[in-house]
């Protein structure tokens, strides 16, 4: 389940998400947007893989799915080092 991990400020009227969270297996990975990134793109950041990749997709949820595809792909090449 993600989590909206978004800092808003108090004066903030209408509060839209811009950093979502999710943690399994001990492993955490963020989509979030950075005020240095203008044209809108959502960003993964999962240590050690990820730190501010910009993923293709804009849309909130395409985004979350992109990330869990790009950490699984990590996470799979590494058990499969780990097993040859």
């Amino acid at each position: 389940m993600w989590k909206d991990v978004s800092s808003y400020s108090r004066s903030e009227k209408k509060r839209v998400p811009h950093a979502w969270e999710i943690m399994k297996a001990g492993i955490r990975v963020s989509v979030h947007r950075h005020i240095y990134y203008k044209n809108g793109e959502w960003l993964l950041t999962c240590e050690p893989f990820y730190n501010l990749h910009v993923l293709a997709s804009r849309e909130q949820d395409a985004a979350k799915r992109e990330a869990i595809e790009l950490v699984g792909e990590k996470v799979r090449a590494l058990a499969a080092a780990f097993t040859t």
